[in-house]
């Protein structure tokens, strides 16, 4: 497969197919792990419902990682909001957010992709960066 064409698609009532929700942020933005990813980097998504924004992030550091139609940048609210989730409760353990995704990309993917998380600080996701064969861009906002 192909994991620069590959999208995940939402249907409504059957859920996202090869994907594991964590939760929505507090405005509304929904935060999930691709299950059995071909991708070689450690990643979640972040969207909203019509997909004007639509990205990935490493887990392990705040950079976003671009692939197929994942290129999108959050604004400073969506940085924030997205911080605040990550460092909340999940409700399913007394993981955070951030460590629930951890867990849930390390069960759902190769072994050789695995992140520690007792030797992986979780970032900050506050400021995240855009990596560049040459520099990193960081706290871009779209401008349109």
């Amino acid at each position: 497969m192909d994991h620069g064409t590959e999208e995940y698609e939402f249907v409504e009532g059957e859920g996202i197919p090869d994907c594991s929700r964590i939760g929505y942020t507090s405005d509304g933005f929904e935060i999930f792990v691709g299950t059995d990813d071909p991708g070689r980097v450690p990643h979640f998504h972040y969207r909203n419902t019509d997909r004007s924004v639509n990205t990935s992030i490493r887990i392990e550091k705040a950079e976003y990682y671009y692939f197929g139609k994942f290129r999108g940048i959050l604004t400073d609210t969506q940085r924030k909001n997205l911080q605040e989730f990550m460092c909340g409760k999940n409700g399913r353990s007394d993981m955070n957010n951030w460590q629930w995704i951890v867990c849930e990309w390390n069960q759902n993917n190769s072994d050789e992709l695995k992140v520690d998380v007792r030797k992986t600080l979780q970032p900050d996701y506050i400021v995240i960066c855009i990596a560049a064969n040459a520099d990193q861009v960081c706290n871009l906002e779209e401008r349109g």
